[in-house]
């Protein structure tokens, strides 16, 4: 929703780059992800983001990227990896973005988190008919193909149909 809104209100631009702060997270988060969610959430990113990225850092501490790198790593396009850095604070990060686009509480010039996250929460009630809306926006279900799959097109696994007929040549 948030890329939606800044779509709206600011028009279309050139690109994204997204900065995660995993400084919190845990090894027992990384571990309660399972592998069809993070191929999920690696397919949304890399195909399905309405924003074109160019860049993707992750702030973390440094044992937790041992665990994540490579569970992500089997599910990243090439043209992805070569956007994903991971740091252990804000400082090179320093290297890839201006200072006034940080925020002030990690070392930027920009307005803090907390004004961020203000600023944030005053735009989606302003638009929170149109995001309504939206979510009422849904495909007509009964008239979705019921018949029984043996594939799984989100994973890429598997083959429709059965071998009850096999004509061979």
């Amino acid at each position: 929703m948030c890329f939606i809104l800044e779509l709206m209100q600011k028009g279309t631009f050139d690109g994204c780059v997204l900065v995660f702060d995993l400084r919190a997270a845990t090894v027992s988060h990384a571990l309660k992800i399972d592998i069809t969610t993070a191929r999920r959430i690696m397919l949304y990113v890399q195909e399905a983001l309405p924003i074109r990225l160019i860049g993707l850092h992750v702030i973390t501490v440094g044992g937790i990227v041992k665990l994540v790198k490579p569970l992500m790593k089997p599910f990243v396009k090439k043209e992805l990896s070569c956007l994903l850095h991971f740091h252990d604070s804000y400082d090179p990060l320093c290297k890839f973005l201006p200072l006034e686009l940080l925020p002030a509480d990690v070392g930027g010039k920009g307005p803090t988190t907390k004004e961020l996250y203000e600023n944030m929460h005053k735009s989606y009630a302003e638009y929170a008919d149109f995001f309504v809306e939206q979510e009422s926006l849904v495909s007509n279900e009964s008239l979705r193909d019921r018949r029984p799959s043996y594939m799984d097109t989100d994973l890429g696994i598997g083959i429709g149909g059965s071998f009850k007929k096999l004509d061979i040549d």
